[in-house]
C-alpha cells in the first residue's frame, strides 16, 4: 500500500472502505477501466462480483473457482506470471464493456437466488 502510494503519485487514490450503499462505489466500479485481482489466493470475492453486476470488466485470478462464477466473460491470469497479467491486461483494455456479465452475475448469483438455494438445500436435508 505504502509503495503504491509512494510511487502512484495522481495513478494511485486510496478510498477508504464504502458501504454498499454509498454511491461513490457505484460511481467507481462504472467509471474504472477494469477491475483486475491476479491474487493468489482469493477467489472470486465480493469485490470482484460487485464489480462485475456494476458493468465493470475483469481481469482475476485463474485460481480456485473464478471460472465457475465469471466463466467466459472475464480475462484469467497466472498470478505467479508476469506475462500473463500483461497480456490479460492488454486484452480487457481492448475489450468494450458489455452488460453480459452483469446480467449473468445478477442472474446466478444476487443474495436472493443464492439464499433461496440455500434454504433449499437445508431443507433437504432435515
Amino acid at each position: 500500500f505504502n509503495q503504491c502510494k509512494e510511487l502512484g503519485g495522481e495513478q494511485f487514490i486510496h478510498i477508504e472502505q464504502l458501504d454498499n450503499e454509498n454511491k461513490l462505489l457505484r460511481s467507481a466500479y462504472d467509471g474504472c477501466e477494469y477491475f483486475a485481482m491476479p491474487s493468489l489466493v482469493e477467489t472470486p470475492s465480493i469485490a470482484a462480483l460487485e464489480a462485475a453486476v456494476c458493468g465493470a470488466k475483469i481481469l482475476i485470478t485463474e485460481n480456485g473457482s473464478t471460472s465457475e462464477y465469471f466463466e467466459g466473460y472475464a480475462e484469467y491470469v497466472n498470478p505467479h506470471d508476469v506475462r500473463s497479467i500483461s497480456q490479460a491486461v492488454n486484452t480487457v483494455l481492448n475489450k468494450d464493456k458489455t452488460v453480459d456479465l452483469s446480467v449473468h452475475i445478477a442472474e446466478n448469483f444476487s443474495a436472493d437466488i443464492i439464499t433461496s438455494e440455500l434454504l433449499n438445500v437445508y431443507l433437504s436435508i432435515k
